[in-house]
């Protein structure tokens, strides 16, 4: 409302709200110049009434801090799976190989690092203080430095997946079944069960739990999730995705599920809370092999097997594609913090070998509101800080008189 002006919203399917005059002519919609959602992939307001005050206010936009790739090639071709950091050195493990690469810029590779066992390592992650990984025939292995691994016996013989870190607990998933484990020192394991027996393939912490997403569920149609309290050895059973699920980042205070594994996939699906609620699917703008999507610098970024796009959001609601220099067989992407601003590493193999690597700089725009006083502007209120910068961002400042830079 801006003085005797009255405005009228209304929502549709197409989260495109279109507003309207009450006491005038015209239209106006959302996301046009001057208009913003602040809460992006939260659902519009269903009731609006007269306590609803809408305010014209100088707009502030800065510059983005764009898209750029640098290749990265790996010491040999073999099918590299898996790739994690802990912000000074990057670790690569790969199916059938007992070595490991690693590199502290990106660009130069060494695999001077042996692993406990020659297997089929699938999973690589930095959790909490330490690396962990995976193999398909139960083995696992830590190491603190990403040079010196150790092995770790599980609770049980199973494939095990993934695993995350959270107030003081590591957990992990295993495929095909009930099991998981919990550890309080990362070295050794407790037996834990999952509510449903599926293939659980991945699991995260945010919101204060933990929370895995199966690909496929044993006893339902469509894929399960789970959740449990650090501390507390017992699962709940979560809200159901319609779609299976390949990949689970959380970033940007919410949980986001990539559907993947298959050709064709388009679907993603958020969750605000503990995995119970979930909103989506939405729509990823192509139907390709999705295989992993993180978060890193205000961004939410999927990767998928041989397509030279990937898909990059905000909110995880809306995605854009932006291309890259090839279409390889990308199978893994993990937001690395090194380098100043960070970057994105994408690997590529798994289902063949190859010594294909790329790193991508970018990051969201920063986004702020003004703050007026006297009619004048006072202060910033800074909302989305960004990243991916490697300087600093142009401010501009637009009004109905004049620009600001």
């Amino acid at each position: 409302k801006t003085g005797s002006t009255q405005i009228t919203i209304s929502a549709s399917s197409s989260l495109s709200p279109v507003f309207g005059l009450i006491n005038g002519s015209g239209t106006m919609v959302l996301h046009r110049l001057g208009w913003e959602h602040f809460n992006p992939g939260t659902t519009i307001e269903s009731s609006l009434d007269a306590t609803s005050y809408y305010f014209i206010e100088p707009r502030v936009t800065f510059s983005s801090p764009g898209f750029s790739t640098t290749a990265s090639t790996l010491p040999a071709s073999r099918q590299w799976t898996s790739i994690a950091s802990n912000g000074s050195i990057v670790v690569a493990v790969a199916l059938d190989y007992n070595r490991v690469a690693t590199t502290t810029d990106g660009i130069t590779w060494i695999t001077t690092a042996t692993l406990p066992a020659q297997a089929l390592w699938t999973k690589v992650k930095y959790v909490g203080d330490r690396f962990m990984a995976f193999a398909t025939g139960g083995q696992a292995a830590y190491s603190t430095n990403g040079s010196t691994w150790t092995s770790m016996t599980m609770p049980s013989i199973a494939e095990w997946r993934d695993v995350a870190y959270g107030l003081g607990e590591w957990v992990a998933v295993a495929n095909g079944g009930t099991k998981a484990a919990v550890s309080t020192n990362g070295v050794t394991w407790t037996a834990s069960t999952l509510p449903d027996g599926g293939d659980w393939n991945c699991i995260e912490f945010g919101k204060n739990k933990f929370l895995a997403t199966a690909i496929g569920d044993s006893s339902l149609s469509v894929p399960n999730t789970a959740y449990k309290t650090p501390g507390v050895n017992t699962w709940t059973a979560g809200g159901t995705l319609n779609q299976p699920n390949i990949s689970l980042a959380f970033g940007n205070n919410r949980f986001v599920a990539l559907s993947g594994g298959y050709s064709g996939a388009d679907s993603v699906s958020i969750s605000f809370d503990d995995g119970t609620t979930w909103i989506g699917p939405a729509t990823l703008p192509a139907g390709q092999n999705w295989q992993k999507v993180t978060y890193g610098n205000g961004l939410f970024i999927a990767v998928a097997n041989n397509y030279g796009n990937v898909a990059i959001s905000r909110d995880g609601r809306v995605w854009t594609l932006q291309s890259i220099p090839t279409g390889s067989a990308w199978c893994d992407i993990n937001f690395v913090r090194f380098l100043g601003a960070g970057r994105f590493f994408m690997l590529s193999g798994l289902t063949t070998n190859s010594s294909v690597g790329l790193m991508l700089l970018t990051g969201a725009t920063t986004q702020a509101r003004v703050v007026l006083a006297s009619g004048r502007v006072s202060s910033f209120r800074i909302w989305e800080p960004g990243g991916g910068y490697t300087s600093a961002p142009v401010l501009t400042i637009t009004d109905r008189y004049r620009d600001w830079e």
